[in-house]
Protein backbone atom coordinates (compact mmCIF):
# COMPACT_ATOMS: atom_id res chain seq x y z
CA UNK A 1 0.00 0.00 0.00
CA UNK A 2 2.98 2.32 0.14
CA UNK A 3 3.69 5.04 2.67
CA UNK A 4 1.96 5.07 6.03
CA UNK A 5 -0.97 7.49 5.94
CA UNK A 6 -0.53 10.87 7.64
CA UNK A 7 -3.28 10.30 10.22
CA UNK A 8 -1.54 7.13 11.42
CA UNK A 9 1.89 8.79 11.55
CA UNK A 10 0.49 11.74 13.50
CA UNK A 11 -1.21 9.45 16.02
CA UNK A 12 1.97 7.43 16.56
CA UNK A 13 4.07 10.59 16.98
CA UNK A 14 1.68 12.12 19.51
CA UNK A 15 1.41 9.17 21.88
CA UNK A 16 3.93 7.32 24.02
CA UNK A 17 2.87 3.88 25.27
CA UNK A 18 2.39 0.65 23.34
CA UNK A 19 1.19 -2.74 24.55
CA UNK A 20 3.17 -5.46 22.81
CA UNK A 21 2.17 -9.11 22.62
CA UNK A 22 4.39 -12.06 21.80
CA UNK A 23 4.09 -15.85 21.99
CA UNK A 24 7.09 -17.74 23.37
CA UNK A 25 8.51 -21.03 22.13
CA UNK A 26 6.09 -22.94 24.43
CA UNK A 27 3.14 -21.11 22.82
CA UNK A 28 2.56 -19.08 25.99
CA UNK A 29 1.43 -15.50 25.33
CA UNK A 30 3.18 -12.56 27.00
CA UNK A 31 2.05 -8.94 26.85
CA UNK A 32 3.78 -5.88 28.19
CA UNK A 33 3.47 -2.13 28.02
CA UNK A 34 6.38 0.13 27.17
CA UNK A 35 7.30 3.62 26.11
CA UNK A 36 8.07 3.79 22.42
CA UNK A 37 9.59 6.18 19.93
CA UNK A 38 8.12 6.16 16.43
CA UNK A 39 10.70 6.59 13.67
CA UNK A 40 8.70 7.63 10.65
CA UNK A 41 11.43 7.31 8.01
CA UNK A 42 12.22 3.72 9.00
CA UNK A 43 8.67 2.65 9.91
CA UNK A 44 9.89 1.51 13.34
CA UNK A 45 8.57 1.51 16.88
CA UNK A 46 11.64 1.57 19.15
CA UNK A 47 11.28 0.43 22.76
CA UNK A 48 13.33 -0.75 25.72
CA UNK A 49 12.79 -4.01 27.55
CA UNK A 50 14.16 -4.89 30.98
CA UNK A 51 16.63 -7.73 31.40
CA UNK A 52 15.47 -11.12 32.70
CA UNK A 53 11.73 -10.78 32.20
CA UNK A 54 9.39 -13.28 30.58
CA UNK A 55 8.48 -10.86 27.81
CA UNK A 56 12.10 -9.95 27.08
CA UNK A 57 12.99 -13.62 26.78
CA UNK A 58 10.02 -14.19 24.49
CA UNK A 59 10.90 -11.16 22.33
CA UNK A 60 14.44 -12.51 21.92
CA UNK A 61 13.12 -15.76 20.46
CA UNK A 62 10.12 -14.49 18.51
CA UNK A 63 10.30 -12.45 15.37
CA UNK A 64 6.59 -11.67 14.98
CA UNK A 65 4.73 -9.47 17.44
CA UNK A 66 1.46 -7.60 17.62
CA UNK A 67 0.31 -4.75 19.76
CA UNK A 68 -1.79 -1.70 20.37
CA UNK A 69 -1.33 2.01 20.95
CA UNK A 70 -4.01 4.01 22.71
CA UNK A 71 -4.07 7.77 23.24
CA UNK A 72 -2.22 9.08 26.28
CA UNK A 73 -5.48 10.85 27.17
CA UNK A 74 -8.54 8.65 26.68
CA UNK A 75 -11.88 10.08 25.56
CA UNK A 76 -14.64 7.47 25.82
CA UNK A 77 -16.78 9.32 23.27
CA UNK A 78 -14.03 9.50 20.66
CA UNK A 79 -12.33 6.12 20.77
CA UNK A 80 -9.06 6.12 18.88
CA UNK A 81 -6.31 3.53 18.72
CA UNK A 82 -3.95 1.44 16.67
CA UNK A 83 -3.57 -2.29 16.30
CA UNK A 84 -0.34 -3.41 14.65
CA UNK A 85 1.72 -6.41 13.57
CA UNK A 86 5.42 -6.39 12.88
CA UNK A 87 8.80 -8.05 13.04
CA UNK A 88 11.24 -7.46 15.88
CA UNK A 89 14.73 -6.17 15.29
CA UNK A 90 17.40 -6.48 17.98
CA UNK A 91 20.12 -3.98 18.91
CA UNK A 92 22.43 -5.40 16.23
CA UNK A 93 19.81 -4.83 13.52
CA UNK A 94 18.83 -1.24 14.28
CA UNK A 95 20.82 1.88 13.56
CA UNK A 96 22.52 3.72 16.39
CA UNK A 97 20.35 6.71 15.49
CA UNK A 98 17.27 4.73 16.60
CA UNK A 99 18.78 4.22 20.06
CA UNK A 100 19.81 7.87 20.21
CA UNK A 101 16.31 8.97 19.24
CA UNK A 102 14.74 6.76 21.92
CA UNK A 103 17.01 8.12 24.67
CA UNK A 104 16.45 11.69 23.50
CA UNK A 105 12.70 11.21 24.00
CA UNK A 106 13.10 9.16 27.22
CA UNK A 107 16.35 10.21 28.94
CA UNK A 108 15.41 8.27 32.10
CA UNK A 109 15.82 5.13 29.99
CA UNK A 110 19.58 5.66 30.19
CA UNK A 111 19.62 4.71 33.89
CA UNK A 112 17.38 1.68 33.46
CA UNK A 113 18.98 -1.62 32.49
CA UNK A 114 17.61 -3.37 29.46
CA UNK A 115 17.77 -3.88 25.73
CA UNK A 116 16.71 -1.56 22.95
CA UNK A 117 14.46 -3.25 20.39
CA UNK A 118 12.50 -2.10 17.40
CA UNK A 119 9.46 -3.35 15.57
CA UNK A 120 9.40 -3.05 11.80
CA UNK A 121 5.72 -2.37 11.18
CA UNK A 122 4.00 -4.63 8.63
CA UNK A 123 0.31 -3.89 9.28
CA UNK A 124 -1.58 -1.10 11.02
CA UNK A 125 -5.29 -0.63 11.63
CA UNK A 126 -6.15 2.80 12.99
CA UNK A 127 -9.62 3.23 14.46
CA UNK A 128 -10.62 6.87 14.79
CA UNK A 129 -14.16 7.40 16.05
CA UNK A 130 -13.39 11.12 16.45
CA UNK A 131 -13.99 11.43 12.69
CA UNK A 132 -16.93 9.09 12.19
CA UNK A 133 -18.04 6.15 14.34
CA UNK A 134 -16.31 3.02 13.08
CA UNK A 135 -13.82 4.87 10.83
CA UNK A 136 -10.79 2.68 10.09
CA UNK A 137 -7.59 3.37 8.18
CA UNK A 138 -5.63 0.27 7.13
CA UNK A 139 -1.98 0.23 6.09
CA UNK A 140 0.08 -2.81 5.04
CA UNK A 141 3.70 -3.01 4.02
Amino acid sequence: MGAIQDNIKEFLKNNTVASICVVDDKQEPHCFSCFYEYLEDEGLLVFKSSYVTKHEEAVQKASRVSGTVLPDQLDALKIRGIQFNGTTLNKNEIAASATTSYYKKYPLGLVMVGYIWAIKLDYIKFTDNALVFGHKTIWTK
